[in-house]
């Protein structure tokens, strides 16, 4: 299980608020607050809290892999990823291009 202090390192490395966590997992920033400060809670919660910034930091991912126009782009932005991040990203990537063959929509809006 993830301590407070390693989930608020991976949560700022992404550039999301508590409050973007609390909102996903369906609870308040004070909750996201109290983990991160080491204060126990349920191990429901902190599932919730942990899986909830998973989902946000895929949906940032995706997002930024929508903006990106070439290989260099691409290229540029894994060498700013932590090492561990890096597998995720390109993960998600993947899964962006999949959906751009398959036609379920156009995020490029082209």
């Amino acid at each position: 299980m993830e301590t407070g202090s390693a989930f608020r390192e991976r949560r700022e490395a992404a550039g999301i608020t508590q409050e973007q966590v609390a909102a996903k997992a369906g609870m308040s920033s004070a909750t996201v607050r109290k983990f991160e400060a080491g204060s126990k809670v349920r191990v429901s919660t902190a599932r919730e809290i942990s899986g909830a910034l998973t989902a946000l930091t895929t949906e940032v991912r995706v997002d930024r892999a929508r903006t990106m126009r070439n290989k260099d782009d691409v290229a540029q932005y894994l060498l700013s990823l932590p090492d561990g991040e890096r597998e995720g990203f390109l993960a998600d990537l993947h899964a962006e291009s999949a959906r751009r063959v398959r036609g379920n929509g156009d995020p490029l809006g082209e």
